[in-house]
């Protein structure tokens, strides 16, 4: 989502930039800005190839594993989870095209809202969601002779996160806890949109708190895994008889744990520099973010929901085979037998 109209209407009242703004209409709300409209351009495409390769990418996922009733297992609840929420933020980007394509409908109160909300409430479902998936992960690997994930508990978690993400995210300002409250708000400004105080329990509770919870539980994971590998490598001679299941079955894990650790690593990247410079301009009144800065993070913040199926549910090993069903017949294997001879296919 790019901030062209609130920046460039703020920007227009700032005394320092007046003298080089240049009204499109009367009402003084689209601004001409020569100098960033290759950004503009740049941010209106990005938005629209993002929305369909994010669409198509998780509804991919969702659907394999509404086809596949090999996918249909307990385990993979989280990853639809992560698949739904990301999904959904393709939806909410929509009203944000929308309204930098038509910028006088960013004056509406609702209308603003609607963009914000839907973004936050789809971005925190996706967050917790990577991170009951990572929870999973930890609890399986550190205490495998425990079954702490039962369907009960699966579906609590879930609707736990759904349920707290909505009312936090996308109830509470609509209820009234928001800083609307002057008619001349400016959207692209989350001073002017949002309540101070919801905004800083936002930024702690669902977005730093998440990411310092998972970095935590995988330290823990990847330590757990190198010692029973090291334990398996010094105990079992090389070629002993028994060795290969366990060894295999730890190797597994921690390629799964490497690829739900790339996803972790992109989730921080795209939100934590955004998330940061939040909470920098609630701190510091006197920062206010370039046009260009806004753009690049909007960006990363998106291209992260495209991103998460491709790095880690569609690389899953069964994920794969239901894809290359789908998509790659030709790749299948017939097993056919050859009635000239005893050699197999």
């Amino acid at each position: 989502m790019n901030f062209s109209a609130g920046e460039m209407a703020d920007n227009c009242s700032d005394s320092t930039g007046a003298e080089n703004c240049t009204l499109a209409d009367p009402t003084g709300l689209v601004p001409s800005y020569p100098d960033i409209t290759g950004w503009l351009q740049f941010s209106i495409t990005t938005q629209f190839m993002l929305i369909f390769v994010i669409f198509f990418t998780n509804a991919t996922v969702l659907v394999l594993v509404a086809y596949f009733k090999t996918l249909q297992v307990l385990e993979n609840s989280f990853i639809v989870s992560l698949a739904a929420a990301d999904g959904l933020l393709s939806v909410a980007m929509i009203p944000g095209v929308d309204i930098t394509l038509n910028p006088t409908r960013a004056g509406n109160k609702y209308a603003c809202l609607l963009l914000w909300c839907s973004i936050m409430f789809s971005s925190s479902a996706s967050v917790f969601s990577l991170l009951a998936l990572s929870l999973d992960r930890y609890l399986k690997i550190v205490y495998p002779l425990h079954q702490y994930m039962t369907a009960a508990r699966v579906c609590g978690i879930l609707a736990f996160v759904w349920s707290y993400t909505f009312i936090t995210a996308f109830v509470l300002p609509f209820v009234g806890l928001n800083g609307i409250k002057d008619p001349s708000f400016v959207c692209f400004d989350f001073k002017d949109v949002f309540n101070i105080a919801h905004l800083q329990f936002y930024c702690y509770i669902n977005g730093l708190a998440p990411f310092l919870f998972m970095f935590v539980m995988y330290g823990k994971i990847f330590r757990v895994v190198w010692e029973k590998l090291r334990a398996e490598s010094d105990q079992i001679p090389a070629g002993a008889e028994g060795v290969g299941r366990s060894k295999q079955w730890l190797r597994r894990e921690l390629k799964v744990i490497k690829k739900l650790t790339m996803v972790l690593g992109t989730t921080a990247v795209s939100w934590i520099p955004t998330t940061c410079m939040l909470l920098r301009q609630i701190y510091d009144p006197t920062y206010y973010p370039t046009f260009q800065t806004r753009v690049i993070l909007s960006t990363l913040t998106y291209m992260n929901s495209a991103v998460n199926p491709l790095l880690y549910s569609l690389r899953i090993q069964p994920f794969r085979e239901a894809l290359s069903k789908v998509f790659c017949r030709r790749c299948q294997r017939p097993n056919a037998i050859h009635p000239s001879g005893r050699d197999t296919t």
